[in-house]
């Protein structure tokens, strides 16, 4: 049976091509009236599963800048620019064009084109009900019975569903945003009642979580816990996993002493559809960052084979491929892809000498640090056998052009198009960044993961591979 499992799991890792999501990108464009600086600044996360940060910086253009984003399915972004921020909602393979006061930010921001509406009514959303942050809430939370807050959360709640309501009936959403906009109200609501009896009992020296009457919790009868639409709002996320664990609980101070706790916080037993697959995605994600992919080998074959979800399903393979089967001692894969000057170069071409492999983006904070940092490591090893060799998964070869030739950046450097999605990224298990890999002389894996170009001990682990 074991070898079995193995089988089909080496076909479902590696015998299809991966494609996470949409694979595609959003471009934000516009112009700046009365610039307070030289550059504007655009953050989001890859994926609400990782949340690796990813930040572009922009040096405008005549007043003007233009990001191209990494967007697989619908999510939130901030722009920065001066001291101040707004957000967008981003979908695949969508422009936004906005203007904006530089002075006034908020109040002057002009949006244009597909999903203009979108991002009009969420910035007025945000404004409107700015006061109810996550600080009032949880102010009201501690110093309110049970009754009373459950009052003051739902008159909150009619409050942004009649502002919501009004904005339908003159702006055009689009579908994914409907989903979300709707999402924003009800599980921000649902959310909050859910931390009560958490947040209450911590400031009122109660053991928590505090019970609470059985018809405190009717709420949970007025929305959809398994919400396909609603998977891209973070608000919707934070509830799942409260929810997931009052359902654990609940049903353990039925059963009693002999209660054995489903496997993956009970997605199976207690969500279905994407907030299911969502929900199992993550809990394999963590698995494989602890190495315990010996206890999920038959179910990662299930949820490959069930799940239409190609965003989760491509992270969940290359997560387990890192975890389970790209180990030291094993060939390094091969690849072949091209360099500044489009020549193709394999890492075959590099056999005798050890390759230091570091996956980066310009997007990404801590990859422009460490390749920064990289120049001090590169004197270290001059005249010696070792190859620096640099992978970006950039969505755009301009910007990494730009970003080599602003800082004359040395060594190998060669661009893998489609991000997570690429060949090169997927045979090495990256779904996150940056990650470094050691090939010794003979092309096999020698540190997986190698330290980084500013770990301390960096220069005796490339020694130590060099005397082989």
């Amino acid at each position: 049976m074991k070898s079995y499992i193995q089988t089909l799991l080496l076909l479902l890792l590696g015998g299809v091509t991966v494609n996470a999501g949409t694979n595609g990108t959003a471009l934000v464009k516009g112009k700046i009236l009365n610039a307070r600086s030289s550059i504007i600044k655009l953050t989001t996360v890859a994926d609400y599963i990782t949340h690796e940060p990813m930040e572009y910086t922009l040096d405008l253009k005549d007043d003007f800048f233009e990001f191209e984003i990494l967007v697989d399915e619908a999510k939130i972004a901030t722009i920065y620019h001066g001291n101040s921020s707004i957000q967008v909602f981003l979908e695949p393979n969508q422009d936004i064009d906005m203007t904006f006061d530089a002075w006034d930010m908020v109040s002057t921001v002009q949006f244009t084109g597909v999903g203009a509406d979108n991002n009009k009514y969420l910035n007025q959303a945000n404004q409107k009900f700015e006061r109810l942050n996550y600080d009032y809430i949880t102010y009201k939370m501690v110093s309110m019975n049970s009754e009373d807050f459950q009052t003051l959360m739902r008159k909150k709640k009619d409050e942004k569903n009649a502002f919501l309501k009004e904005a339908k009936t003159s702006m055009r959403f689009t579908t994914a945003f409907v989903g979300y906009a709707q999402a924003d109200v009800d599980y921000w609501w649902a959310n909050h009642l859910m931390r009560f009896r958490w947040e209450h009992a911590l400031y009122n020296d109660i053991p928590p979580p505090m019970d609470l009457p059985r018809e405190y919790f009717d709420f949970l009868k007025e929305i959809d816990i398994s919400n396909d639409g609603a998977v891209t709002n973070e608000k919707y996320i934070f509830f799942l996993s409260q929810y997931l664990d009052f359902q654990n609980a609940r049903v353990k101070r039925i059963v009693g002493p002999g209660y054995k706790a489903p496997k993956y916080r009970g997605a199976e037993e207690f969500l279905t559809g994407k907030a299911k697959f969502f929900t199992l995605a993550n809990e394999f994600y963590l698995k494989c960052k602890s190495k315990q992919t010996y206890t999920i080998g038959n179910d990662v074959r299930r949820f490959l084979e069930e799940s239409s979800y190609e965003n989760y399903n491509g992270l969940v393979r290359s997560e387990y491929r890192k975890a389970d089967g790209l180990e030291a001692g094993s060939p390094a894969p091969d690849f072949s892809l091209v360099n500044t000057n489009n020549e193709v170069v394999s890492l075959n071409d590099f056999k005798g000498k050890v390759v230091y492999v570091d996956f980066w983006a310009t997007w990404c904070v801590p990859c422009t640090y460490e390749i920064m940092r990289s120049k001090d490591l590169k004197k270290k090893f001059q005249g010696r056998e070792v190859v620096f060799l640099y992978i970006s998964l950039d969505t755009n070869s301009d910007s990494w052009r730009n970003f080599l030739s602003k800082h004359k950046l040395q060594g190998v450097h060669l661009f893998a198009r489609n991000v997570y999605n690429s060949d090169v990224a997927t045979q090495y298990g990256v779904r996150g960044l940056p990650s470094f890999f050691l090939i010794d002389k003979s092309g096999n894996l020698a540190r997986v993961p190698a330290k980084r170009s500013s770990e301390p001990g960096v220069v005796t682990e490339i020694n130590e591979v060099l005397s082989r």
